[in-house]
């Protein structure tokens, strides 16, 4: 060393110039960097007035080290050959980038752990940082996804691997997507080449930054749209039912099908929708809906038959069933009603007209007994029995002639013999006449 400047002097951590000139500029380089400025000086002799630039840890006079950016040119020295060099002292810049990386490597083991794709563009709309997650398995993503590639280029590439989309489309996509990131934020929808559905979100950082989030939603997606054509499937059954079906919170209808309007005689929904369930019931099965409806919404006596009132004031007949079920965070009753009304009426016609033959078979003095085509007992009155004595069971409607006749053969009504011959005999003479 022939010269140094007082920076160098404070540097290499001396008093005064004297104490570095004469000094081998070896003794203020680090040990492990020998070998190297070695091969370095003799390869800068072929490249004079060059200037090199190196990153070396550098010694001072009390052996203390410190990490040093190193430019040196050779150049003429008097009558000799000289190096220029310029040393600076870089520990607080490598300090920043010690900082940085490992800032860096926080971020990205946090990014790492996340179940979402994270990416940040910075103010000039280029990648700084995208995780796996983001990048996804894809080799071609992560060759592509680098950090500073622009934001339009990565928006290029996502659509390129869309098939079938035209090239017109692609640009109108490509301006669309660009407009919806320079917003301050949003959330968007996208499906992916492969059919998988994606949830992304942006998000403008005050330094300009764009933080995108991307999620898959692909099973939540497909849980939607199942959920969604099961719904659609309930619509169908719900409008198409023939049977009347209501919803109602607590005494109150909140929901009716078309067949519910056309059963309570209304115009619409409306008619119906707000209106209290008593209001369509008769008042003699008042009490007991009460406390099934309204008292007790989770009570559900399972079918039973009721007087109804349409809206006109008339009543029917109705079959009803009732299930409890969540509606708004509330507890709600589902109906389902049949009108009946018809079917009572027949019901009620043939008990009288059984009354009016049971009336007729007792007038008769002799005793009868009438079976249909299939020989099974449809009336007997009570002077047949009191003429067979009979088991009262045996003389019950629906009872086979066949059993009729085995008990009297059991019994010996038809003398001795063998009884199972004797049985055919009563049989094969019914069938004939």
């Amino acid at each position: 060393i022939v010269a140094i400047n007082s920076a160098g002097v404070r540097q290499f951590g001396a008093a005064n110039a004297d104490e570095i000139i004469g000094r081998n500029n070896f003794d203020f380089v680090h040990p492990d960097h020998h070998a190297d400025t070695r091969d370095h000086i003799a390869r800068s002799r072929m490249q004079r007035r060059r200037k090199t630039f190196l990153r070396r840890r550098r010694l001072r006079l009390d052996g203390s080290e410190y990490p040093a950016e190193v430019t040196a040119m050779r150049f003429r020295y008097g009558d000799v050959d000289a190096q220029f060099v310029m040393v600076r002292d870089i520990t607080d810049r490598v300090r920043q980038d010690d900082e940085l990386a490992r800032s860096r490597a926080i971020l990205a083991d946090a990014a790492g752990s996340i179940s979402d794709g994270l990416a940040v563009f910075d103010s000039d709309n280029r990648l700084i940082f995208a995780n796996d997650k983001f990048l996804g398995n894809d080799p071609i993503h992560h060759e592509a996804f680098k950090p500073g590639i622009t934001l339009e280029s990565f928006i290029r590439h996502t659509l390129s691997q869309i098939p079938d989309l035209q090239e017109a489309d692609r640009e109108h996509q490509v301006l669309q997507c660009l407009a919806w990131f320079a917003t301050a934020s949003g959330t968007n929808e996208f499906r992916g080449a492969l059919g998988r559905w994606f949830l992304v979100s942006h998000r403008k950082t005050p330094n300009g930054h764009t933080v995108i989030l991307c999620t898959d939603i692909t099973e939540r997606k497909r849980v939607q749209q199942e959920a969604e054509h099961t719904a659609e499937r309930l619509r169908v059954l719900f409008d198409s039912s023939p049977d009347a079906i209501y919803v109602h919170k607590r005494g109150t209808i909140a929901l009716v099908n078309p067949a519910a309007i056309r059963a309570f005689g209304a115009k619409s929904a409306d008619d119906l929708i707000g209106r209290v369930v008593l209001d369509t019931i008769h008042p003699d099965h008042h009490p007991t809906a009460a406390k099934a409806m309204i008292e007790d919404p989770r009570a559900s006596p399972g079918s039973r038959e009721q007087r109804r009132l349409r809206l006109d004031g008339t009543d029917f007949w109705a079959e009803i069933t009732a299930a409890p079920l969540q509606w708004d965070g509330d507890v709600a009753t589902v109906i389902f009603l049949r009108d009946i009304t018809a079917k009572k009426r027949m019901f009620e016609a043939y008990n009288l007209q059984q009354a009016f033959l049971n009336e007729a078979i007792e007038s008769i003095g002799e005793g009868l007994w009438i079976f249909d085509r299939s020989h099974k007992l449809v009336a007997a009155n009570q002077r047949i029995a009191d003429m067979v004595q009979y088991p009262p069971e045996l003389l019950a409607p629906g009872t086979p002639f066949e059993h009729i006749m085995r008990f009297a053969v059991e019994r010996g009504d038809f003398g001795d013999g063998d009884r199972e011959r004797l049985l055919v005999e009563r049989l094969r003479t019914a069938e004939s006449t």
